[in-house]
């Protein structure tokens, strides 16, 4: 709805403020189209592979899985077999532990055949009995045929992270916060995951930056009250600030997902999937003397350096803020001991005044301003304070202040001490208030109109830059037609010329 769909004397007003127009979305500026998924973003994410079948892994937790112990025990029987046994993982880790440290390891044969499967008989014997089992009650042929495959093996996934040292990852189900993190590219990752094909510091900014959590949670799922981030709504729709692009997929795999070959002195990966690399290394190596972990948990190997501030024509500003966020905040939780999800509860709770806590919002705060920065959007001014995500309590229940507020409709309070003094009138001591340290309301949909806008504005600039391709494309094949097709002998210019004949 705009003023020339109206009278000029009747007002168009959004949320009780003049507006010129009121899109689809409700909001005051941007289009009405839905989101289209944008090119630039094809093969970056991805969700991570669906094992089916937990016997494929070596876990001290899962009944379905094989001991640790045993897979050291098979290790040392043969060592080959570290050549298919990998890291595994999954929410949990990326999400609880202060140093996203795996205690799983899996089983992994990509799509080798089951004759060049058997080439490791130790771990397709453990196959044979823990999954074939559960594969042979399966409605899918390939399911049942291809018991001893992963049912989803992510070949896309693989070739894209092929170059990688580490990539970017978050939870994908059901979580309260998205968290992007690095983990070593080395691994497999459970289905649980959303994986991003980035190595450096800007593209973990823009992700966590409060610009993508806005376009996540506008377009992503729920369960409850956590967000369900899935990749092809929230990450390929995302116009991303234009210097913000992973890594090119040098690989050279040959068809199948073959890997690269190493450089001379490193160990060779095999064909069909992944590579051995550092897996013998890892698998092998006892447990830190300073680790409290139990047997067969291992430290994750050390955080690969980021590429240089600005490389590849990345944002420095966006680059330098990303590094210092990511190393504070990685520092803080080891610190303190809290994964991922603790750290942003106390992250976003108005009663949390300790200084790190402090400091870590500010350098969301600078984090997200580097970001508006990248996109030309310095205008927009970002205020943060505490907000409810819902209420459900009842208002007749409260106190009459706490009751006035709610009937405003405004849960936005600018300061701690406002939200602390708020809760403290409703809070039944049931369960925690669902509070989020974010931006009001307006800047959230100026924020989101943008972004909308632009959008629509990279999908019609791929159109037509897809259409001026196809017709260089056509051009080419005419002039090469009619080239051709005026072939003539220089002996004799008398004889007649057939096309695409030369005489």
């Amino acid at each position: 709805m705009s003023h020339a769909q109206l009278p000029p004397n009747v007002p168009i007003l959004l949320d009780g403020r003049p507006a010129e127009k009121i899109t689809a979305f409700l909001f005051g500026k941007g289009g009405n189209d839905d989101p289209k998924v944008l090119l630039a973003n094809k093969n970056k994410s991805f969700q991570g592979s669906i094992v089916l079948g937990m016997g494929f892994t070596f876990d001290d937790t899962n009944p379905e899985a094989t001991p640790i112990a045993e897979m050291h025990r098979l290790i040392e029987k043969d060592p080959r077999n570290t050549e298919r046994i990998f890291p595994y993982i999954g929410g949990e880790e990326v999400n609880s532990s202060p140093t996203h440290a795996y205690h799983r390891y899996v089983i992994d044969f990509f799509d080798r055949s089951e004759e060049e499967a058997w080439e490791w008989p130790n771990l397709m014997q453990i196959v044979k009995d823990k999954v074939k089992p559960i594969r042979d009650e399966q409605k899918r042929d390939a399911l049942r045929e291809r018991w001893w495959q992963y049912a989803e093996k992510r070949p896309g996934l693989v070739k894209a992270i092929a170059e990688c040292e580490r990539v970017l990852v978050s939870a994908c189900g059901a979580s309260k916060w998205f968290s992007p993190t690095f983990i070593p590219a080395n691994c497999v990752f459970s289905h649980a995951l959303a994986i991003f094909a980035f190595e450096d510091y800007s593209a973990f900014c823009v992700l966590q930056s409060r610009l993508h959590d806005v376009w996540a949670r506008f377009l992503g799922s729920s369960m409850k009250d956590d967000l369900r981030y899935t990749p092809s709504d929230c990450f390929e729709t995302f116009p991303f600030p234009e210097f913000t692009s992973p890594p090119s997929p040098l690989s050279t795999r040959g068809e199948g997902g073959q890997e690269r070959e190493e450089p001379p002195g490193s160990e060779s990966p095999s064909p069909g999937g992944r590579g051995v690399g550092v897996r013998a290394t890892i698998l092998t190596s006892p447990p830190s003397p300073l680790s409290t972990r139990g047997e067969g948990e291992q430290e994750n190997p050390p955080t690969p350096p980021s590429p240089p501030c600005g490389e590849g024509g990345r944002g420095g500003e966006v680059e330098a803020i990303g590094k210092t966020y990511y190393e504070y905040r990685a520092d803080l939780m080891v610190r303190n001991n809290q994964g991922l999800t603790d750290t942003y509860n106390r992250f976003h709770d108005p009663n949390e005044t300790h200084p790190d806590i402090l400091k870590l919002r500010e350098l969301h705060h600078q984090m997200d301003r580097a970001v508006l920065a990248a996109y030309g959007w310095q205008d927009i001014d970002t205020p943060c304070g505490f907000a409810l995500d819902y209420l459900d309590t009842d208002p007749d229940d409260l106190p009459a202040p706490a009751a006035e507020r709610i009937a405003t409709g405004d849960l936005f309070f600018p300061t701690a001490a406002e939200a602390a003094a708020f809760g403290a009138l409703i809070s039944t001591g049931k369960r925690k208030l669902p509070w989020r340290y974010k931006w009001p309301e307006a800047t959230h949909d100026e924020v989101l109109a943008r972004l909308l806008d632009l959008n629509q504005q990279r999908h019609l600039e791929e159109i037509r830059g897809h259409k001026a391709a196809e017709g260089d494309k056509a051009n080419g094949k005419i002039q090469k037609a009619k080239g051709k097709s005026t072939i003539q002998t220089p002996s004799d210019s008398d004889t007649p010329t057939i096309p695409g004949l030369e005489l």
